[in-house]
C-alpha cells in the first residue's frame, strides 16, 4: 500500500534475467551437486544483469542464505526487495 501511495503502482525489484525450475534432467547436464535452484534461462538485454555478468546456465541456490527451491521462489523473493 505504501508504494502505490508513493509511486502510484507496486513497483518490485527485478533482477534482468529469466529462470526455470532446476529439474533432475538439467542436474544431470550441468553435473550440478544440489537438486534445487532455479537456473538462469535468458539474460534480459539492457537490464542491470548485463553488467552483473550472470551467464545462460549460473544456478542460484539461495538468495540472502535463504535456499532457492524453485524459479518462482527466487522471483517472489527478489520481487520484494
Amino acid at each position: 500500500m505504501d508504494q502505490i501511495v508513493r509511486y502510484g503502482k507496486v513497483r518490485r525489484g527485478q533482477l534482468g534475467i529469466a529462470v526455470q525450475d532446476l529439474t533432475s534432467d538439467l542436474v544431470e547436464a550441468f553435473g550440478a551437486e544440489l537438486a534445487r535452484g532455479a537456473v538462469v534461462a535468458e539474460i534480459i538485454p539492457g537490464s542491470s544483469a548485463v553488467k552483473a555478468g550472470p551467464e545462460r546456465g549460473d544456478i542460484t541456490v539461495a538468495v540472502n542464505g535463504v535456499p532457492v527451491s524453485s524459479a518462482s521462489y527466487l522471483r517472489n523473493r527478489i520481487g520484494l526487495f
